[in-house]
């Protein structure tokens, strides 16, 4: 289901929605509406709007907090709960709408959520059954206390949100344009701006980065300064107390979660890493589907089967699934939804994985690229030990290679003018053979399907004339059409190699071994397709364009053409069931 329906049925008359989004009959009538400054404890005040069922209370409490500006959205969520005999009740964060303080994301958020909630419990028409809800932002703030909740909150529902700060901000040292640039060029402050497309895009052309900010939004935003100024995940922000406890919040966490995010999202690397470690997990469910960060399905090829077998068709919105959730952990209503459980749709095959736990076992399949021309991007991909290449491309900082396809971004669905990049699976329209700095290997046909779950890790050993610079390594899917479909990628700069704690010096023209590890998926390759694993030094601009220099990437302005060599490739593919779909020996067709 697309962003623009959703959003439209949310706003729709309640009965209305209640059609849409195939929910039960109502059950009470809309009663008082009340609005409240509830102070903080610095004497800030929050703008917080309740939303009644008519009749005696006290209700179970649903709490939304909330940074954007989309109260007509939230009052028909909320005009919907309280037809099911729940209060409802939105809340503006610090720094935004009507709230006082000072806007700065994730900084206060603990604090005032904790402090929100003592307000909550105090009130009349609260019976002391609350539960947290929301998506992306509104999913943070509920993470950001969940670990210290009191016992009145029984759940929370937070969907396409995950608690790895440093790596929401940063990939291999690279960092993500397509989601904080643009996010910053989005709500700097207490202006949204949802046309600003044309200003993210002036900030991604300018240098330095570091002045990306005032290029996007005419001021100095002091957090994205601050990501900017942290590459290094031991220094700066990342050490911060606030940041040092949320790494830790999933491990605390004790509440039943309803955990909803898509394959195409920008933070589901960071949502799965937070399910792993959530110490609720046994009596909580994770849900992934083909979604983007809005909801959104989109890819070039069909997808058929978005309805999953027990009906969670619609993540985002308030679906039947989500308010027989809130019934059960609130009105204590038998459970509907498999507890202890993923649900987990499979890309490529157009099915869903119901599982006690994701990713399911594997077995590791090793494919190495043999010796060969990888100009063309289709010399052979086999099974095996790596063996020795001699093959070399140029990058260009200033003439990228473009990202297309996958996830990571958050401009490529913002509309309209954001211009960011497509995202799910998409067909890379020739990208490999078009340019002359990619280079790539492909397996010749599968003679079966192959399942893979988890993420996806390729060994290089790589020398460059820079003094430092990054490679890209992108997994695809030539299908029989010949359409070159994007499954995931992964970027590392060499003064990473060592891993993300501290950059490390490069010696121009050392060979050395730079893993790259692609965000977990779970993707059947068809029999009769072909797998490509493609090598750029880019992926522009869902990554930092690397300048080639040693100079720290936020101040550079001057940049330099490298000659890239890549002396050998392996990839440790996650196959589910064993290595079905072998790798035919020799070149690919």
């Amino acid at each position: 289901m697309s962003a623009l329906p959703l959003i439209a049925t949310a706003i729709a008359t309640p009965n209305h929605a209640r059609r849409t989004l195939d929910l039960p009959d109502f059950t009470h009538r809309r009663g008082e509406r009340i609005s409240a400054d509830v102070v903080m404890p610095d004497g800030v005040t929050l703008d917080t709007r309740i939303a009644l069922p008519k009749g005696d209370g006290p209700w179970p409490v649903i709490l939304i907090r909330n940074p954007y500006p989309i109260d007509r959205y939230l009052d028909g969520v909320c005009a919907r709960y309280v037809r099911y005999g729940y209060a409802c009740v939105q809340q503006k964060v610090r720094g935004q709408g009507d709230s006082g303080g000072d806007w700065s994301p994730f900084t206060s958020e603990r604090t005032d959520g904790l402090a929100a909630l003592d307000w909550l419990i105090a009130q009349p028409w609260s019976d002391d059954h609350i539960a947290l809800i929301g998506a992306s932002y509104m999913a943070g703030v509920q993470w950001s206390m969940a670990d210290a909740l009191p016992p009145q909150v029984k759940t929370i529902v937070p969907s396409v949100f995950g608690l790895e700060m440093y790596r929401n901000a940063y990939e291999g040292g690279m960092f993500r344009h397509e989601l904080v640039t643009a996010w910053m060029t989005l709500i700097p402050d207490r202006r949204f701006r949802a046309f600003a497309g044309r200003d993210y895009q002036r900030a991604l052309a300018h240098r330095p980065r570091i002045e990306a900010d005032t290029v996007a939004a005419g001021v100095e935003v002091p957090w994205f300064r601050m990501w900017m100024e942290a590459q290094e995940q031991s220094v700066g922000i990342w050490q911060s107390p606030e940041v040092l406890q949320a790494d830790t919040i999933p491990e605390q966490t004790t509440v039943p979660v309803l955990m909803m995010g898509g394959w195409s999202d920008i933070f589901i690397d960071a949502q799965l890493s937070t399910w792993r470690r959530l110490a609720s997990q046994s009596i909580s469910t994770l849900v992934i589907g083909p979604w983007d960060h809005l909801g959104s399905s989109s890819a070039d090829v069909a997808l058929d089967n978005i309805d999953d077998p027990i009906g969670l068709e619609d993540t985002y919105n308030q679906s039947r699934r989500t308010l027989d959730w809130l019934d059960h952990h609130l009105k204590g209503t038998p459970a509907t939804l498999p507890v202890g459980q993923t649900l987990v749709y499979t890309m490529g095959a157009d099915t869903w994985q119901l599982a006690p736990a994701w990713p399911p076992p594997t077995e590791a399949r090793i494919l190495s690229a043999a010796p060969g021309a990888a100009r063309d991007c289709r010399a052979p991909l086999v099974d095996g030990a790596a063996a020795a290449l001699s093959a070399h491309y140029d990058y260009d900082p200033m003439d990228p290679t473009p990202s297309i396809g996958g996830a990571g971004s958050i401009a490529g669905v913002l509309s309209p003018g954001f211009d960011g990049v497509p995202v799910g699976l998409r067909d890379q329209d020739g990208l490999c053979e078009r340019r002359d700095d990619m280079i790539g290997w492909q397996t010749a046909p599968l003679p079966a399907p192959m399942r893979i779950a988890g993420p996806i890790t390729a060994t290089l050993m790589v020398s460059s004339s820079a003094a430092d610079t990054a490679f890209n390594v992108r997994i695809v899917e030539v299908d029989q059409d010949g359409r070159a479909l994007h499954v995931r990628e992964g970027i590392r700069a060499l003064s990473f190699r060592e891993g993300d704690e501290a950059r490390v010096a490069y010696t121009p023209g050392e060979t050395v071994e730079l893993v790259v590890e692609t965000w977990p998926i779970d993707f059947q390759f068809q029999a009769g397709a072909q797998l490509r694993v493609e090598v750029a030094s880019a992926s522009f601009p869902k990554f930092e364009a690397h300048t080639n220099t040693d100079e720290y990437w936020a101040d550079a302005v001057e940049t330099t053409t490298a000659r890239q060599q890549v002396h050998s490739v392996s990839v440790s593919l996650p196959v589910v069931g064993g290595a079905a779909g072998s790798a035919q020996t020799g070149a690919a067709p």
